[in-house]
């Protein structure tokens, strides 16, 4: 198997054209560590659960509906903040993922740094999975792809009115499953359905949910 390091410098630089987000990827190193010692410290102490920070939704709601209204962002500070929430839940989601063996890589270089083993932290009576929360979903199969895809995207994009049309879109992924969206949003699925431009049929929340921002998800535009 290839090694991590190696998986995410062709990930990224295939997602960014060929001009490398250097820093995106020291983020998720630093989010990797930060999780894995975390977990280590909890273990420790006897036990713990990770955090989570949850978009402030009532400044998300006004920041959608003002631009819907007018066509420009006014609160640039708000914008910035649910970025950077975007940002870390996203690499955290990543991590998590990682640590729970649901990827096609080995993560063998970056677990030595901590002097442990995929089967280390999933041994024990207070293992990785007693560490994770249990009323959310703290991995995902479904929506990371798509997510770190815009994640980079984002971080490209220097107009805020840019930014959000991404952001919208990483919504729009999230707001396809209820375990997701519990992840980034206090109110999970049902805040979303309450953001202006979300639009349901007759038969209440479906899959034909979609944003008049960003328009209907479609997974295979994030592949």
């Amino acid at each position: 198997m290839k090694l991590l390091k190696q998986i995410i410098r062709e990930e990224i630089s295939r997602i960014t054209e060929n001009d490398v987000d250097w820093d995106l990827h020291e983020a998720m190193d630093n989010i990797f560590n930060e999780t894995l010692n975390g977990f280590l410290e909890a273990r420790q102490k006897g036990g713990g659960q990770q955090s989570w920070n949850f978009l402030p939704f009532p400044r998300l709601k006004k920041i959608w509906e003002d631009y819907i209204k007018n066509g420009f962002v006014r609160d640039e500070k708000g914008l910035d903040v649910i970025e950077r929430v975007m940002t870390r839940n996203i690499l955290k989601l990543n991590a998590n993922t990682e640590l729970s063996g649901h990827v096609n890589y080995s993560i063998d270089d970056k677990l030595e740094d901590f002097g442990v083993t995929i089967d280390d932290i999933w041994e024990g009576e207070f293992d990785f999975g007693d560490y994770m929360r249990s009323d959310i979903t703290n991995i995902s199969d479904f929506g990371l792809d798509p997510l770190l895809a815009l994640l980079a995207q984002v971080r490209r994009q220097t107009k805020p009115e840019e930014k959000l049309v991404t952001i919208d879109k990483m919504l729009n992924v999230i707001h396809q499953t209820s375990d997701l969206a519990n992840i980034f949003l206090r109110g999970g699925v049902g805040d979303l359905d309450q953001l202006a431009g979300y639009y349901k049929n007759d038969s209440g929340y479906s899959w034909e949910d979609y944003s008049s921002i960003s328009g209907k998800y479609n997974r295979s535009e994030y592949r």
